[in-house]
C-alpha cells in the first residue's frame, strides 16, 4: 500500500496536537505508518479510519490513556 511510505499523510490526517503524540507513542516511523492505516481491533476500525471520522481528540485520549496505564490494556 502506498500510504505506508507516507509519514506526511499520517501527520496530515492527524493533526497537529494528535502528531505530537503520536511521535512520543511511536519512535520508529515505520512503526506509526503500519499502526495508523491497519485495521485496530479495539477501535473497530483503523486509526486513520478514527481520524477522517473527526475523532481525533478521541483518539489523543486513548494514546495517552495508554501511555500512562489508566486503561488497564
Amino acid at each position: 500500500m502506498d500510504q505506508y511510505n507516507k509519514i506526511d499523510d499520517v501527520y496530515q490526517t492527524a493533526g497537529t496536537d494528535l502528531s505530537k503524540v503520536l511521535d512520543a507513542y511511536f519512535p520508529n516511523k515505520e512503526d506509526l505508518v503500519r499502526w495508523f492505516y491497519d485495521f485496530n481491533k479495539r477501535l473497530g476500525k483503523s486509526p486513520y479510519e478514527f481520524c477522517e471520522e473527526g475523532k481525533q481528540y478521541e483518539l489523543e485520549g486513548i494514546l495517552m490513556d495508554l501511555s500512562t496505564g489508566n486503561m488497564g490494556l
